[in-house]
């Protein structure tokens, strides 16, 4: 069967993959769309694990705020460059992975790994819509860790950048949320004791939860 640009247009808009990866899965499958998906989603599985072992230190943290600040989840997913956490798909995934564990409180990585999730034409479960974007994307990606804060008074979220963030809990009106939010950024991480580029996610967010800075 002849494989037209048509067909290799259609099938990277559904899949992201590149217009060679198309057309050669299109012609492994002799123009079934369907057989042509599943070629590269294969193949997309070859490269991830092959990039398993890659060190994946660049990244963002993602904040999802729901219940009208009741509940706040903030999660840091990881790649191999600052150019892919801005790719459309990476972000896509990071807002996807910070709504599931809002909604599903998973216990730990592991758990959040196995929830469902669709996205790309990948899934049906989280990691498998990692392990579809590493084959789409050319990086290792991972999903690094998170927290859900829920169940407390009025919460409010503050990133520096898309690398370190911070939740804290705070009585009054959008005023007093407002104030507390700039003295988080004129003077908190000095208060911590960590220089602002140091600080560390986790250490940031369990000493403002636990009433170490006020």
């Amino acid at each position: 069967m002849q494989i037209t640009i048509d067909m290799i247009k259609e099938l990277r808009e559904k899949t992201g993959c590149g217009i060679m990866d198309c057309r050669s899965a299109l012609e492994k499958s002799n123009g079934d769309m369907d057989l042509a998906m599943q070629e590269l989603r294969e193949k997309g599985l070859k490269t991830a694990e092959k990039r398993a072992d890659r060190v994946a230190s660049e990244g963002r943290l993602e904040v999802y705020i729901h219940s009208e600040g009741r509940l706040v989840v903030m999660v840091e997913l990881n790649c191999e460059t600052d150019f892919v956490s801005k790719n459309d798909s990476f972000l896509a995934f990071t807002k996807a992975v910070a709504s599931l564990v809002a909604e599903h409180n998973p216990a730990d990585v592991a758990a959040l790994s196995a929830l469902p999730l669709s996205q790309d034409n990948f899934g049906p479960s989280v990691e498998d819509v990692r392990k579809g974007l590493i084959g789409k994307i050319g990086e290792n990606l991972a999903v690094r860790r998170f927290k859900r804060y829920a169940g407390g008074g009025q919460l409010a979220s503050y990133l520096h950048g898309t690398r370190i963030g911070v939740i804290v809990e705070f009585t009054g009106d959008e005023d007093a949320q407002a104030k507390l939010l700039a003295d988080i950024i004129k003077s908190e991480f000095r208060v911590i004791g960590f220089r602002e580029e140091e600080a560390d996610l986790e250490d940031v967010f369990l000493k403002l939860t636990t009433g170490a800075v006020h």
